[in-house]
């Protein structure tokens, strides 16, 4: 029996099962069965009647498994078969869905065949297609559509591209949440996305969609591209794919406010149509974020620094001290200490001269703000073993700086504030779980600060500069004056090396 076979004899239970990862000896421990029974069910050997003791049973734990997964794969599709379940008590929700788990209409698009109702002698057929209306349409639309990825057994590419006002996406922030962890599951299920981004929009409305996107592209499976066209057209549209699934679609005119509705249909012409248009757009498109592998963290550092601009002011946000901010001496030092190769010693010491011989320049007025926050200020100098993320990022191995070199790190940068006018320090009150460096008018690189997130991040497209600079520079002002007065903070940094055990 191959694939496709297997699925279409799965049970709705299975289908949950497996996009729970739920086996089947957990669910029969927890509902005293065989666990050769939960298989019949599973499998369709057997009917799972709306009568069996066994259905609220399975219900509660596939209820419970969803809440400690942190996942709304159930609670998203209940809402679609009933809107207000969500307001509802639980043994309301258990019902709710062992009528689903029980009906007999196979949940299924794994062969888009089967969505062709009926042929006709020219060629042509009939097939279904699913509408919502309006801008709550629309989020209700890509929840399901995401949703229904998660439940795909097999590895999906997604293409994906939304030239329509973006209301619909950054109105609702609790949406915007959801969106973002549905398509983290996705990305650490081993599924793929390719995006074509519209960036001919307000800065405002970019930047507020930057946190989201980001950290889901520091995992290294998202293509990421733009149409280099900055012009106004008649009419805007969006498209998802799930290949060879379904496809998501909706048409707006270039002055709507919200879309009219958005469509879903799964019949193989159509999501060959769909799947044609994006790569035909993407045929036009330049690389919009290029994501590297740590390995090119240091060579992208070295491109950067070699092509400064005369003018511009750079912002870096990072969550402990970076290496820049070190004298040189006690910089070799650390590199040493761990055997850096040669040609990488060499390499990363070029990137810390050509910084620093840019930032004296007496010719330039740029200065260079640094946001970092107390508290790593204090986990950086209170551990007793510290190996630092990026760093190691950057060489291709685990790098440790031992106490005593970051305390001999932070007196300097006591020191580069009293001497230095060009040097601005701020103890932001909390970050990003990312860290970036962005240059006015040239790039952006980010980095995670987290450690399973190794990818980097590198943006030279003008808008997107634009609206990362101006929200980073919005941000810095929000950090009190206290916080950003240098007397005031090299006072705060003496005290934070109390903290030395």
């Amino acid at each position: 029996m191959n694939k496709l076979e297997r699925l279409h004899n799965q049970s709705r239970l299975g289908l949950i099962m497996d996009t729970l990862q739920v086996s089947g000896q957990e669910l029969a421990a927890a509902i005293h069965v065989d666990n050769t029974l939960v298989s019949k069910w599973k499998n369709k050997r057997r009917t799972l009647t709306l009568g069996s003791e066994h259905v609220n049973l399975i219900a509660e734990f596939l209820l419970a498994s969803e809440d400690q997964q942190g996942v709304h794969i159930i609670a998203d599709l209940l809402k679609q078969i009933e809107p207000e379940i969500t307001t509802k008590s639980l043994e309301d929700k258990v019902k709710c869905l062992g009528r689903w788990l029980t009906d007999s209409v196979f949940l299924s698009y794994a062969d888009s065949k089967k969505e062709v109702i009926s042929r006709q002698p020219d060629g042509s057929y009939e097939a279904s297609i699913r509408i919502w209306q309006g801008n709550e349409g629309k989020r209700s639309a890509v929840l399901f559509f995401l949703n229904e990825v998660l439940s795909i057994n097999r590895k999906v590419q997604l293409l994906l591209v939304s030239q329509e006002s973006m209301n619909w996406l950054t109105e609702d922030h609790d949406f915007l949440r959801k969106w973002q962890h549905l398509l983290m599951q996705i990305l650490k299920r081993g599924h793929h996305i390719k995006i074509i981004h519209w960036v001919d929009r307000n800065p405002t409305c970019i930047d507020s969609i930057l946190d989201y996107w980001i950290p889901l592209h520091l995992t290294g499976q998202i293509e990421s591209w733009f149409l280099p066209m900055y012009v106004d057209p008649t009419s805007l549209q969006t498209i998802f794919v799930a290949n060879q699934a379904m496809a998501l679609t909706g048409i707006t005119s270039a002055d709507a406010e919200e879309a009219i509705c958005t469509s879903l249909v799964r019949d193989p012409l159509s999501l060959s149509q769909y799947t044609s248009v994006f790569y035909g757009m993407q045929s036009q498109c330049k690389q919009l974020i290029q994501i590297c592998p740590p390995e090119r963290f240091l060579p992208l550092i070295d491109d950067k620094l070699s092509a400064l601009p005369v003018k511009g002011d750079q912002l870096i946000s990072c969550y402990y001290p970076l290496f820049l901010t070190m004298p040189l001496e006690l910089f070799c030092d650390v590199l040493r200490a761990n055997n850096v190769d040669n040609a990488v010693f060499e390499q990363i010491v070029g990137c810390y001269k050509r910084f620093h011989q840019h930032n004296t320049n007496a010719s330039l007025t740029n200065a260079t703000y640094l946001a970092i926050p107390e508290e790593g200020f204090i986990q950086y100098i209170s551990e007793q073993v510290f190996f630092c993320h990026y760093l190691s990022l950057l060489v291709g191995k685990p790098i440790e700086i031992s106490q005593d070199h970051r305390v001999d790190h932070v007196y300097h940068m006591i020191e580069i504030l009293r001497t230095s006018s060009e040097f601005r320090l701020g103890l932001a009150p909390q970050l990003d779980t990312y860290s970036l460096w962005i240059t006015e008018n040239d790039s952006v690189l980010v980095w995670s600060n987290q450690a399973e997130l190794s990818h980097v991040a590198h943006v030279v497209e003008p808008t997107v500069v634009k609206s990362f600079f101006d929200r980073y520079r919005r941000k810095w002002l929000t950090i009190p004056r206290i916080k950003r007065n240098i007397d005031q903070v090299t006072e705060s940094l003496g005290s934070v090396l109390k903290f030395r055990n």
